[in-house]
């Protein structure tokens, strides 16, 4: 790993607290009716995705436990399919997958 990486391992970092923080006591029906909160979300899994595509492959390789490929394929889709989008799965993602992904990144970071 180099410099590069730990730069956008921050971001994904960063990203990751954010959102939490703003589901923190929000219920999904409080997601799906707060448009604000919607995009802000979907844009902290934008700058997650577009982080990761640009680690160096012998970091992905390092950390295979982090589901780069579908950080990656899921800022495709919000980025590419924006009318596509279903709130049920987002919400699903953020409150099943960003906490855990948040607690791997950490600990890649501070191993580095």
């Amino acid at each position: 790993m180099n410099k590069r990486d730990i730069f956008y391992l921050k971001h994904i970092l960063d990203s990751a607290r954010v959102i939490n923080n703003f589901i923190n006591e929000s219920s999904q029906e409080d997601f799906l009716q707060n448009r604000m909160m919607q995009d802000a979300v979907i844009r902290n899994l934008e700058i997650i995705g577009e982080a990761t595509k640009h680690l160096t492959k012998e970091c992905k390789e390092k950390y295979p436990e982090v589901e780069w490929k579908r950080l990656t394929g899921m800022r495709d889709v919000l980025s590419h399919d924006y009318f596509g989008i279903d709130l049920n799965i987002i919400w699903e993602v953020i409150t099943e997958k960003i906490y855990d992904l948040g607690r791997k990144i950490a600990i890649i970071i501070q191993n580095f």
